[in-house]
């Protein structure tokens, strides 16, 4: 819905979802940030996600596991009525 070429797809995928990913605690605890940094990072998706499937495989988490699926889940709502909402008003659709 964003990019209108494959250079603006992979640019998404490189200033956005990766280094989203890598600071989600992909590799280390986030435990072992700083304060405000764990703060920050409670807005990531991203760390929920891994935090999910860290949980599943070694039964610990960083965060709540609770919290993580309600905040998944909330997100997917919003981003589904926003997707819905632009594509019904013919957002950036050629016909």
């Amino acid at each position: 819905m964003v990019a209108n070429s494959f250079d603006q797809h992979s640019a998404i995928t490189s200033y956005i979802i990766t280094p989203l990913s890598f600071l989600s605690g992909t590799f280390y605890s986030v435990k072992d940030l700083p304060g405000v940094l764990q703060q920050i990072n409670t807005l990531n998706p991203f760390f929920y996600m891994i935090d999910g499937f860290r949980y599943c495989i070694t039964n610990k988490a960083d965060g709540s596991i609770i919290i993580g699926v309600s905040f998944l889940i909330i997100a997917n709502i919003l981003v589904y009525f926003t997707l819905e909402r632009l594509i019904d008003k013919g957002w950036r659709i050629k016909g």
